[in-house]
């Protein structure tokens, strides 16, 4: 059953009706001109694919003088971060991870030249459809294969191989209709032209709750909504990196995946003028305040974000917090009478704030009221008077909202009608059916029948049913309960998740039918972050296993009747 009534319903604003290329188009994406010729871009969709996404675009006009693409690179099994190779090129605006490489080794796996200079061919079975060319005139693209299949033909003297086209001529890219390419999400670094000779360099981050990560097909789409006409994909996943010159820290402005910077032996770099022009009012988010990411409704708590001014102009009393994605909504966390407004809780803690200098904006939020648990994603950026909005939004505030947490033994049973059936799942593995076979264990209800699937795993694969409830801090008693039905097995495992870890055990229910059996005594977190699942990872019987409630008594509650346990 699906669990509907805990299921987090992430509110998401300004979907609207338009497709995925009049987002990208119509986004308000922030833009700051890094050299001249060359602008960084950023934007957070919060539905884009139906999905949020974190999009970085480098835009290098090359018809400007003084710029030009380059290949840093390293042998011999060799690897370094982007940053370094930032510095290998003076005036260096930003760089990306190149082509792929043999993680083991560190060698580049597709053909590679550089100035005249043969790196490495394409190894053996090593798809490389694409690549990226500098002509010797400096002139840059993305091309197809030759029809020759070798990609020494190509009269380039810099040629950096990838493993597929995304787009060529404006068209898609004919891949084979494949989960690698179409559906299977991950980060992605692409490389792509447009018809009016400018280069994109694109970063998509990947892996983590904002930020789904792209499909190949998806990103043919979103070159689309670039305005590319050809482009191509390079390695992607954990070695995805863009560096910008002048941003904060190490100058890398996504998100790698791994949670680090990925050495690789290939970049892509681009060369350019410095830039004459400053920016009188920019920001750049620098973090949150801890939070309770879990609250009932019509809680409220304090935050505090942190923002840093960038420009060359100081804030002052016209520098204030304001709702984005969309710009100016209305807050679902609004506190009434404490914000300055249903869209901005305020101006920031300090009465002005100079350039390089933290400003502070501390706020209360009030955990809506809701029916069912919801999860609600607010966004905020900086809004001064006279600059408008100030910098790329790159803050998330996720607010987990309960309707009330139950007092006394909390009991969930497995079948419609049953008591907060709504906090047991068994569709986490299919093949889970009903039985007629009732549970007389004290405080079920009567005459619902069970749950019940194979212990054959061999034969009918994994079966998890999981019971996740919402609670009050505390201590409690966790019991299970399941019916005298037919063919019952021994070793079902059960899995408790608590606010101290983790604890299995497996229970043998060809006996002890009709009873609270007692798993142990586990602390938990206010919320829903607990559970306690059943699986049948431990046998290989043909047979069954059950699921008819499970009951957890709070260490504060008195019991009547020892007896019943």
């Amino acid at each position: 059953m699906l669990a509907a009534a805990v299921l987090a319903v992430v509110l998401t604003v300004g979907a609207g009706a338009q497709t995925d290329i009049e987002k990208m188009q119509n986004a308000p994406w922030f833009a700051r001109e890094i050299a001249q010729g060359v602008t960084w871009k950023y934007y957070h969709f919060d539905n884009l694919f139906s999905s949020e996404q974190d999009v970085h675009v480098t835009e290098v006009d090359m018809n400007v003088a003084g710029t030009a693409l380059k290949f840093p690179h390293r042998t011999g099994g060799t690897r370094v971060t982007v940053p370094t190779f930032a510095a290998d090129f003076a005036n260096t605006a930003a760089a990306i991870n190149g082509n792929f490489s043999h993680p083991p080794t560190g060698e580049v796996v597709q053909f590679f030249r550089v100035d005249g200079t043969l790196i490495m061919a394409t190894w053996p079975d090593v798809q490389d459809e694409g690549a990226v060319v500098i002509a010797a005139d400096g002139f840059t693209d993305t091309v197809l294969r030759p029809g020759s299949g070798n990609w020494a033909d190509r009269t380039e003297p810099s040629v950096m191989a990838s493993n597929v086209p995304l787009l060529n001529g404006g068209a898609h890219y004919p891949f084979p209709n494949q989960a690698f390419y179409m559906s299977d999400r991950h980060p992605r670094t692409a490389v792509g032209k447009t018809t009016d000779n400018k280069l994109l360099f694109v970063a998509v981050d990947g892996r983590r709750t904002n930020a789904a990560g792209m499909s190949l097909a998806e990103m043919r789409i979103l070159f689309q909504g670039l305005g590319a006409n050809n482009a191509l994909n390079m390695d992607g996943g954990g070695s995805t990196t863009m560096w910008v010159k002048g941003e904060p820290g190490n100058s890398v402005v996504n998100v790698p995946s791994d949670g680090s910077l990925r050495a690789v032996p290939t970049g892509l770099s681009v060369v350019a003028n410095p830039s004459t022009s400053t920016m009188a009012y920019d920001a750049r988010y620098i973090g949150v305040s801890a939070y309770q990411a879990t609250m009932i409704k019509g809680e409220t708590q304090t935050v505090t974000m942190t923002f840093r001014n960038y420009g060359t102009n100081a804030w002052g009393p016209g520098t204030t917090l304001r709702t984005t994605e969309a710009r100016d909504r209305t807050s679902s966390l609004f506190t009434n009478g404490q914000w300055a407004s249903p869209s901005s809780p305020g101006t920031m803690t300090q009465p002005s704030v100079a350039t390089g200098a933290n400003a502070t904006f501390t706020f209360t939020i009030t955990a809506p009221d809701v029916s069912t648990v919801t999860t609600f994603t607010e966004s905020f950026g900086v809004h001064d008077a006279t600059g408008g909005w100030l910098g790329p939004e790159q803050n998330r505030l996720r607010i987990t909202v309960l309707p009330g947490v139950p007092t006394g033994n909390v009991i969930i049973e497995t079948r419609a009608g049953g008591q907060n059936v709504g906090w047991y799942d068994d569709t986490l593995a299919s093949n889970f059916a009903d039985v007629a076979s009732n549970c007389t264990a004290p405080g079920l209800s009567s005459a619902i029948g069970s749950r019940y699937a194979s212990t054959f795993r061999s034969v009918a694969g994994l079966k998890r049913a999981q019971f996740r409830p919402i609670l009050n801090a505390g201590t409690y008693n966790v019991y299970v309960a399941w019916p005298a039905a037919g063919n019952r097995r021994a070793n079902i495992t059960y899995i408790v998740n608590h606010a101290g870890g983790q604890h299995t055990q497996l229970l043998d229910q060809t006996q002890n039918a009709n009873t609270w059996v007692l798993l142990g005594t586990y602390a938990f977190n206010t919320g829903n972050d607990g559970s306690i699942e059943v699986n049948n990872s431990s046998v290989d019987l043909s047979g069954s296993f059950y699921t008819a409630g499970a009951m957890l008594e709070p260490m504060t509650s008195v019991v009547n009747d020892w007896s019943l346990y």
